[in-house]
């Protein structure tokens, strides 16, 4: 049968479909799946037509067969052999993409033509992405959220994809032999790109972004760049020293009356009396304070990020990894760590009321302990899954449920939830409450809004443009709220019901908690180096990370040969990791880590053997097409980029993100074609 196309109609549409794939590799994974899908069978329909292999060879076959052997081979004995042949699979769908682009990109124009597409719609989506990040600013998420918005994908992968743009425009930028504009223009797109990374807060995209801007710049051997670039590092590094301290603060006069300098990071402080202070100092435990004097420190297994006040004597401090630990008033004045415990999921929020724990965890619902003492009396509510946070009073529960995003409101007897009254639908990011008797205070993206709760029916009362407000506490009849960026509001009752709130004091840098007693306001506050913080242990999360690669190590040490296959590790971790860890993770945020304990040794040394072919490869093109404009840039980009790639996947799991690794293999594809298309024009002049 005569197909209605033609060979070369058909050429056109695919390099279409992949015009399509190589503009949405930054922003749309399904017009960029489609692109590539579209391409891929309308290849195999041209191979039907032509019986000819449009495929050519590239040089990385025995790469790809030792690769692919070894993840054979480890699904074939995996645990999981379904899930582990389904990933496998994946991956070899994926790996067309460097031979698609191969063969579709046969000229040195239809190349350009790709890698303009590429880095001009890219540049565009980096654009949007900096409006995001700048509302994202605003409304404070950076100090709440400590990660970047989202507009097209996981934070995660946003900046990786990024940062390779960065790295290709900074390659174009020192290479290229153009006119000053052309300069010019590379350098803003570079500065553009480079700003949307770091708008990303995501320390393994900037560690891959520095890592690629620095093999660009040893093989362009820019030393009046390199060396200052260390020396400015070194001082950024160690010009900013780190701070922890309580801040004690007259309500009356706003004057600052007292610093209490901690050993740790003061994320939490409650005021006991008229002078002692009981700190959680994070990774230095609890630490209680008689004005500036240390009194005693208690060691704790993991950093304590809150500590509040529960009943006469007792104190309840959290812990990062999701641990609670009741701390006991002795008669001597000492406190000790009586017990800890554990809530039935994953912890999102917590509150004290009337003598009460309430516990939300996303997965398990709201768990209500009533005495310190004895732990073991609780009441849990397991349909109600999915709360970020609550908080409540002797009469009524309020929790935020993120799926879909509303508030509930629920009746209490005894401590316990007996119905829902009423809800308020809306979606938010930022979702503090709080309650003052029969008015619910609410913290969203834009405002604090402030209910009613009358008949068992729930009113607005009033909408307030703060923003921010993370902590609230009410003595008597007011209300103090502290915001992230360290703004002190004073709210007073008013007739009609709610409070009218006035700036009481403005601090000027980001609090983490405060308490108030009379006229005292305790402000509680650390400032780390973000930088060293790539490096520290006990950073919320590298604490994370190292707990995952325990687990990870754990689970190789059982399988160290040919690994557990190459699956998502939900079910495996869950039975490896602590109780107390109540996050389960389906991959271990690190690639090298990722290859040991799903592939094993053998697999390990497959997917070494598979990147440094690629490395070694892109140099063999640098070397080739060092005076070749456009090309000589994209194969500095691509070598910049792959061990950008590497170097991000110490704290991510980069090869197994699709999106990711889909980048990685046009760049491999790029760059061959560039190569290939420069030896067959050298070729037919020799001929």
């Amino acid at each position: 049968m005569k197909s209605i196309l033609s060979i070369e109609k058909l050429d056109r549409i695919i390099y279409g479909f992949l015009i399509l794939f190589v503009s949405t590799l930054n922003n749309s994974i399904f017009l960029c799946q489609l692109g590539f899908f579209g391409a891929y069978l309308l290849t195999g329909y041209r191979f039907y037509l032509s019986k000819e292999n449009p495929f050519k060879k590239t040089g990385l076959e025995k790469a790809f067969l030792v690769y692919f052997s070894a993840a054979l081979l480890s699904a074939f004995f995996s645990v999981e052999k379904g899930n582990a042949f389904v990933i496998l699979t994946k991956h070899l769908l994926l790996l067309p993409i460097v031979y698609l682009i191969v063969f579709a990109a046969n000229t040195g124009e239809k190349a350009k033509t790709l890698l303009k597409f590429y880095l001009g719609v890219s540049l565009a989506t980096l654009l949007i992405y900096l409006f995001f990040s700048l509302k994202h600013y605003f409304t404070q998420l950076y100090q709440l959220e400590l990660k970047g918005p989202s507009p097209f994908q996981y934070v995660m992968t946003a900046g990786g994809l990024m940062s390779f743009t960065a790295i290709f425009f900074f390659a174009f930028f020192l290479n290229e032999k153009s006119t000053w504009k052309v300069k010019l223009f590379y350098f803003f797109a570079f500065g553009l790109s480079f700003a949307a990374v770091i708008a990303s807060y995501t320390r393994a995209a900037w560690l891959g972004l520095f890592a690629g801007l620095f093999v660009v710049l040893l093989l362009k051997k820019k030393w009046w760049i390199i060396l200052p670039g260390i020396a400015a590092l070194v001082f950024l590094i160690f010009s900013k020293s780190n701070e922890s301290k309580v801040q004690i603060i007259s309500a009356k006069d706003k004057s600052k009356v007292e610093n209490v300098t901690t050993n740790g990071r003061a994320y939490s402080v409650v005021l006991i009396g008229a002078d002692t202070l009981l700190i959680a100092d994070y990774e230095k435990g609890i630490a209680a304070y008689k004005g500036r004097k240390l009194l005693q420190t208690i060691p704790t297994e993991a950093p304590i990020t809150r500590i509040n006040f529960w009943k006469e004597n007792y104190y309840l401090a959290y812990s990062l990894d999701s641990r609670f630990f009741v701390v006991e008033k002795e008669p001597t004045g000492k406190f000790k760590i009586a017990k800890y415990f554990i809530s039935p999921g994953t912890t999102r929020d917590f509150a004290i009321a009337q003598e009460k724990l309430y516990v939300a965890d996303k997965d398990s619902g709201l768990t209500i302990y009533s005495d310190p003492a004895k732990i073991e009396m609780k009441l849990n509510f397991f349909k109600a899954g999915g709360i970020a946070t609550v908080d409540a009073n002797e009469k009524y529960v309020a929790q935020y449920f993120e799926n879909p995003g509303s508030v509930k409101i629920f009746t209490t007897e005894n401590g316990s939830s007996v119905k829902m009254i009423d809800s308020i639908r809306f979606d938010t990011s930022i979702k503090y409450l709080w309650f003052a008797h029969n008015i619910l205070l609410f913290q969203n993206d834009n405002s604090l809004i402030q209910y009613k709760i009358e008949n068992e029916k729930v009113s607005e009362l009033k909408r307030l443009p703060i923003v921010g407000i993370t902590r609230m506490k009410f003595v008597d009849t007011t209300a103090y709220a502290l915001t992230i960026d360290g703004k002190i509001f004073v709210g007073t009752p008013e007739a009609k019901g709610g409070f009218a709130f006035n700036e009481l004091i403005n601090l000027g840098y980001p609090c983490t908690d405060f308490d108030v007693k009379g006229e005292q306001i305790l402000v509680s506050s650390f400032k780390r180096n973000r930088i060293l913080s790539i490096f520290d242990p006990n950073h919320e999360t590298n604490f994370e990370r190292l707990n995952i690669w325990r687990v990870g190590l754990k689970i190789f040490k059982d399988y160290p040969i040919l690994g557990v296959g190459d699956i998502d590790l939900g079910n495996l971790y869950r039975k490896y990791k602590d109780d107390y860890l109540k996050e389960n993770f389906g991959h271990l945020h690190n690639n090298f880590m990722q290859w040991l304990v799903t592939l094993g040794v053998v697999g390990f040394s497959a997917v070494m053997f598979l990147m440094v072919g690629i490395l070694l490869m892109h140099w063999k093109i640098y070397r080739t097409l060092k005076n070749e404009p456009v090309a000589s840039s994209f194969a500095i980009g691509a070598i910049a980029a792959l061990v950008g790639f590497l170097a991000s996947g110490l704290g991510e799991y980069n090869f197994g993100d699709q999106e990711i690794i889909t980048m990685v293999w046009f760049t491999v594809g790029l760059n061959l074609a560039f190569y290939l298309n420069y030896k067959n024009n050298a070729e037919k002049v020799e001929a």
